[in-house]
């Protein structure tokens, strides 16, 4: 790997650093018990552990099978491997026409946590792929109701000539995305210095896509 030292290309240097990293977690894991705390690792390797042993699914995943429904997830483009293998086991039991949901929300472009786990590639794989089990419908949003639009389209312009220009997600890498303002400037103007209170705005939007 790339971002090892250089040093660890020695065999025996891999070997031990792999047994002292060992030795490390077990030791972090006894010392956690005896203070009866729970990371937030633990509690994710804990409630995957609850769903599925070397005998399949758990009583515990039966019990839930029947009780969760709907499923909705925020920031799923800072996903890691294991969060993923965890919303596979619980939807490992659904099936077409059930009922059941499956809504993720995330930006690709915001995927800052790699540092603790997050593969940006899980968001693109459901994009292309679906979820197990899960058919998903992707939807692309780029309306922005924040900010006016000339510091939209300042941004637009600034972070298009950071981004790469094409998407390689197993790296990290995203290509841009641009937003499109949604605020009238003039009339926000214009009411501005006519009233004091802000009054309700209706826009009409072309699709749906555009309305969420």
């Amino acid at each position: 790997c790339s971002l090892l030292p250089t040093g660890l290309a020695n065999p025996d240097t891999l070997i031990a650093t792999g047994v002292t990293l060992a030795l490390a977690a077990a030791e972090l894991e006894s010392l956690l018990q005896n203070r009866r705390c729970l990371d937030f690792t633990g509690m994710l390797i804990r409630a995957t552990q609850g769903l599925r042993d070397e005998h399949g699914p758990t009583e515990l995943a039966l019990y839930w099978d029947y009780r969760i429904k709907h499923l909705l997830i925020d920031e799923f483009q800072d996903t890691s491997r294991s969060q993923y293998d965890f919303f596979a086991l619980l939807t490992e039991g659904w099936e077409a026409n059930d009922g059941n949901t499956f809504f993720a929300v995330g930006d690709p472009m915001q995927s800052i946590y790699r540092f603790r786990d997050a593969d940006v590639s899980i968001f693109s794989q459901c994009w292309e792929n679906g979820f197990p089990n899960v058919p998903l419908e992707p939807i692309q949003l780029s309306a922005n109701f924040r900010s006016v639009k000339p510091l939209v389209d300042w941004n637009n312009a600034l972070f298009s000539s950071l981004f790469p220009k094409s998407s390689l997600p197993e790296l990290g890498a995203i290509r841009f995305s641009p937003a499109v303002a949604q605020h009238d400037e003039e009339r926000r103007r214009t009411s501005d210095t006519s009233t004091h209170s802000s009054a309700a705005i209706l826009k009409s939007f072309n699709d749906e896509q555009q309305e969420a």
